[in-house]
């Protein structure tokens, strides 16, 4: 049972969530989409490819079954993430008052808004990783005899939320590394152990996890006869498009020579910011793409020696679009996500998307536009307060050390495996990197919990 103390914490929090529910549902129900997501929504009618996550096309597909359309996953959504935080904000911060801080300075920071309305795969991955974080928070609570088990409960709903979490977006498989070490830890109480053993332990988690991903990702695919799709192509020619701009010699495979593609096409082409004139261009004729396993071949060897042959070339080009993606560059990158809502979709027997832009979604954008102008919005700044609570909490004992460590490491892998993963500086790719640094800034700042036998 729960004390006193956290009791009345339980009972001043569940009303200031049940607002910021309704305030979330009435601002932006049934959600906005965009074209990824209204793929996404619509592979279970129309057939499933491996561009986006199979498992979530299925899953989605499921939850049509009930309620056509977007508004079942996007309230599945609000509250995974609502209660993910409120056990967060329950377990590391006292006072009843600086627990509603804390809930209310997470949930409406305009950045959160923005991913909570958003209902796309980036979204989801990252309310599963704070969901992971909340339960991996919970674990050292249950070190006592009589609560062993529900430390094993934590422990496996943790593992459980990074393999849906690396389903929806393989590359968050990275940032569950340290997730994955720091549950570990936690759970097998090592800290009287090797630092050998600590890491043995952390990695086994780690890859239990990917084969788990993987192999249901892989399951899923073949099960539904999923149409094999490789999105990783974007990735590479935008690469080498990078590379010839920045001087370095680069060699197309021999079928985009087939399809009147040159370096010159790719050059004109190229943008350090965006890859949709590139691929997705209205006015001229884009880069095709390849669903042959051979013309990737060739893709990822022509992509392979442009590297190992231009590497300063290459990073110059990243760097170029890294300075974009954190928004660093006083320019507007390309933006969060395209605000629209669907509509159209109450009669299953008529299914069909039509984007619909309300004033107020033109409103909600003007101001996200404005407050990006600002360092408000800037993930540069995420970036900088992740690594101010790494060192934060390396060189200050704390009863959650671990976790804001193995929180912080996260956030910064995601932000360095888009540097070389991403092909367009869209601000919802770090959504997870954003969210764990307003999580651990709001929390640190406002007070975090000294006192282990205050512990609810």
């Amino acid at each position: 049972m729960l004390s006193r103390i956290a009791q009345a914490a339980v009972s001043a929090l569940i009303p200031v969530f049940i607002v910021l529910f309704l305030l979330i549902c009435s601002l932006f129900y049934p959600g906005v989409l965009d074209m990824d997501s209204t793929g996404i929504m619509l592979e279970h009618k129309y057939g499933y490819v491996t561009w986006h996550s199979v498992v979530l096309s299925y899953f989605w597909g499921l939850l049509q079954r009930v309620w056509v359309g977007p508004p079942l996953l996007f309230l599945l959504v609000q509250l995974t993430f609502l209660i993910s935080i409120f056990l967060i904000v329950l377990r590391g911060i006292d006072g009843s008052t600086r627990r509603q801080m804390a809930a209310l300075l997470i949930v409406l920071h305009p950045l959160t808004l923005a991913a909570l309305a958003y209902l796309g795969k980036d979204t989801i991955a990252a309310v599963l990783m704070a969901a992971a974080c909340a339960a991996i928070l919970w674990i050292p609570a249950f070190h006592r005899n009589f609560r062993r088990n529900f430390r094993w409960l934590a422990f496996g709903a943790a593992i459980s939320f990074l393999v849906l979490a690396a389903c929806v977006r393989t590359d968050v498989l990275f940032s569950a590394a340290p997730l994955a070490a720091g549950a570990s830890y936690l759970a097998f109480d090592l800290h009287q152990h090797r630092l050998r053993i600590r890491l043995l332990v952390g990695l086994a988690v780690w890859v239990l996890i990917g084969v788990l991903s993987l192999g249901l990702s892989e399951t899923m695919t073949r099960l539904l006869n999923a149409e094999r799709q490789y999105p990783i192509q974007v990735t590479l020619t935008f690469d080498l498009a990078g590379i010839a701009a920045h001087g370095g010699s680069v060699r197309l495979p021999d079928w985009h020579g087939r399809r009147n593609v040159d370096t010159q096409t790719l050059l004109d082409l190229y943008s350090p910011v965006d890859t949709n004139p590139m691929f997705w261009a209205t006015h001229r004729t884009p880069v095709p793409l390849t669903k042959s396993r051979q013309d990737m071949e060739q893709l990822v060897g022509a992509w392979r020696e442009a590297v190992l042959a231009n590497p300063i070339a290459y990073l110059r080009h990243r760097a170029d679009f890294v300075q974009n993606l954190l928004g660093i560059n006083p320019q507007p990158q390309y933006f969060l996500i395209s605000w629209h809502t669907v509509h159209g979709l109450d009669n299953p027997d008529q299914f069909h998307a039509r984007f619909m832009r309300s004033r107020f979604l033109v409103l909600v954008e003007s101001c996200f536009l404005a407050l990006y102008r600002t360092p408000l919005l800037r993930p540069w700044l995420f970036t900088l307060i992740l690594v101010a609570a790494l060192v934060f909490a390396i060189s200050r004992r704390s009863p959650h050390r671990t976790w804001i460590v193995a929180v912080s490491l996260s956030g910064l892998i995601q932000v360095a495996v888009m540097s070389f993963a991403a092909a367009s500086a869209i601000l919802r790719y770090l959504f997870w990197a954003d969210m764990s640094a307003i999580i651990l800034a709001t929390v640190l700042l406002i007070g975090w919990r000294t006192r282990q036998s205050a512990t609810p």
